[in-house]
């Protein structure tokens, strides 16, 4: 893989197809280069289905021709692409790095939350030693979208997210918002219930974190077009209603330290199994893209 190598996983979906296309227009800006990595998932096989050598051919053959039609109509983009049979997620980890975006395409949410729990996006970013990038089917294909919002929380995570996001905006002319949401937590408002006074106090010292936050990334980006946006109330639930008609989502993703193989925080859990807008799960240790 090269420098600055956007790797695609693409199952022949109409969300694989949105996400080439995403993966190939971030590229375009700097005449970079996109793998395609051609996943045919073998692990489905049953007494009912089993597949078969055409069936892989066939998939070879669709594969070509989408990434044909993406490099016509991103020409300045070197596009590569080669075909894996396998376990998707197992075959797509070997990808991911720090210096490096994999982006994956992931179904409108339909259907019950349950149903998209471990989606291939959030099996990725769980394990992902990069970021992941999940592009989704336009919810409301009609909304004009536009702008960068990036999620902090005070963590160096999310403050290396925040410059991520900043380098995004600025590659494609975009102003950033960096957003931080709190609440107080349901134990210390009965010990203490709350009174307007505490909570000014309480929301002045959340909107430091913001401030500081976008003072450090001004200071990286001199020039970006920043605001800052302070919110009370459950962290994924205001992400995602305040990044509803945005270009891009970033946000960071701890890795809680428990056994499970599936480490991935909460409200980052809960933003990717929701979410209606192109959105990057930046990990821990991610160098710059």
């Amino acid at each position: 893989m090269t420098q600055h190598e956007t790797i695609v996983g693409w199952d022949g979906s109409e969300p694989a197809r949105l996400a080439l296309d995403w993966a190939a227009a971030r590229e375009s800006g700097r005449s970079g280069s996109v793998r395609v990595v051609g996943v045919v998932d073998d692990t489905r096989a049953s007494v009912d289905y089993l597949p078969t050598e055409s069936d892989a051919t066939a998939f070879e053959a669709r594969l070509s021709a989408a990434v044909s039609m993406t490099r016509a109509t991103h020409p300045q983009v070197h596009i590569e692409s080669e075909l894996l049979r396998g376990d998707p997620l197992r075959a797509l980890l070997p990808f991911t790095a720090p210096d490096h975006l994999v982006v994956v395409g992931t179904h409108r949410r339909d259907k019950p939350f349950f149903t998209f729990g471990w989606s291939l996006g959030a099996r990725l970013a769980a394990e992902a030693r990069g970021p992941i990038a999940v592009i989704p089917e336009q919810a409301s294909p009609g909304v004009e979208r536009h702008g960068v919002v990036v999620a902090v929380d005070g963590t160096s995570t999310s403050r290396e997210a925040a410059f991520f996001a900043g380098r995004e905006a600025t590659r494609t002319g975009q102003d950033l918002t960096i957003l931080h949401a709190w609440q107080l937590l349901p134990l210390w408002q009965d010990a203490l219930p709350p009174t307007e006074s505490s909570l000014g106090s309480v929301a002045s010292e959340h909107q430091a974190l913001l401030d500081t936050v976008e003072a450090e990334v001004r200071a990286h980006l001199p020039g970006l077009i920043t605001s800052t946006l302070l919110v009370q109330g459950a962290a994924a639930t205001s992400i995602l209603a305040r990044a509803a008609t945005a270009a891009l989502l970033v946000v960071g993703n701890h890795r809680p330290g428990h056994p499970h193989s599936f480490r991935m925080g909460s409200v980052s859990h809960a933003v990717v199994v929701h979410l209606s807008v192109p959105t990057v799960v930046y990990g821990p240790s991610t160098r710059e893209l």
